[in-house]
């Protein structure tokens, strides 16, 4: 499964499954009073979500949230009542998975559990809008304020790249080719992914010209030695009316070193892009490269 998200969605997601958990344990102990106040506590956290973890939220995320909001209270009101409305203990384990994906899948498919069926005169129906409509509205962060505030705090060092050029046995029948630039962790879950960019020339016959500068919001102190950074070159097939990935490259995190103006030139592999990092197939035996120098900046 393809896996999108920030470091800020990975540890919402973290966090989000490790209080399901705890709370699924202690209801299967029949622990109530300790289980009620776990699932009071997911429902808090899904409640201010936004807020705390600074998340862009798209709307089917909210619609999943809000499903997952009702489950967890329908809950309580079975373990309070001691009576099952239709969701009981193994409907709430059900949705371990599902908790798992929604805030990193692409798509974390659909809602495992009929929520209409069981909900219904259980949960304020006043509640579950007022949550979709303030998620809904604020569901859009300003991105490019936060590129360089949101993770890092004074004396944290972030990454630049100058993306340089890359190149092709031939170039000719790229239109509105762009590079998609993305921190991957080792489990293939993008933690980072800026606006694609550009190119500014193609410089036949074996260039892609980009000389564009690309800054990580994720600082040094939070990429792992195990992240790796992704890049994908992609274009615009007219014939198939679609952006195609053409091929992509690798850099290990531990290339950089730390080292402020290194000058990289990195392989290039034929797709797809394999975020597992299993499969590296070479696109052309000719010594063609993405260029590029990586920076350190303090803020």
């Amino acid at each position: 499964m393809a896996r999108r998200g920030s470091f800020a969605r990975k540890e919402a997601s973290q966090t989000l499954l490790k209080v399901f958990k705890t709370a699924v344990e202690w209801d299967s102990w029949g622990q109530i009073e300790e289980a009620h106040k776990a699932y009071k506590d997911l429902c808090q956290r899904i409640m201010n979500i936004q807020n705390e973890a600074n998340l862009d939220v798209r709307p089917e995320e909210v619609e999943a949230l809000k499903d997952l909001l009702a489950c967890f209270k329908v809950r309580i009101l079975e373990i309070k009542n001691d009576k099952n409305h239709g969701l009981g203990l193994s409907g709430i384990q059900g949705l371990e998975a599902f908790v798992n994906t929604l805030l990193v899948a692409t798509d974390p498919g659909p809602f495992p559990i009929d929520i209409s069926a069981i909900s219904k005169d259980l949960v304020s129906s006043s509640e579950l809008s007022t949550f979709t409509d303030r998620l809904s509205r604020h569901g859009s962060f300003d991105t490019t304020s936060m590129k360089h505030t949101s993770l890092s705090r004074k004396g944290d060092i972030l990454i630049s790249l100058h993306i340089s050029k890359m190149g092709f046995k031939d170039v000719s029948t790229f239109a509105d080719p762009t590079l998609t630039i993305s921190i991957v962790d080792s489990n293939g879950v993008i933690i980072e992914q800026p606006d694609e960019i550009k190119a500014t020339e193609i410089s036949e016959p074996f260039h892609v010209v980009f000389n564009r500068e690309v800054v990580f919001n994720t600082p040094m102190r939070l990429i792992e030695n195990n992240f790796g950074f992704f890049f994908e070159f992609k274009h615009f097939k007219a014939k198939k009316k679609k952006v195609s990935t053409k091929a992509w490259c690798f850099l290990e995190q531990d290339e950089i070193q730390g080292e402020s103006g290194k000058e990289i030139c990195l392989e290039i592999y034929k797709k797809p892009t394999d975020f597992t990092r299993k499969t590296f197939n070479l696109l052309s035996v000719k010594p063609l490269y993405l260029h590029i120098r990586v920076d350190m900046i303090r803020v």
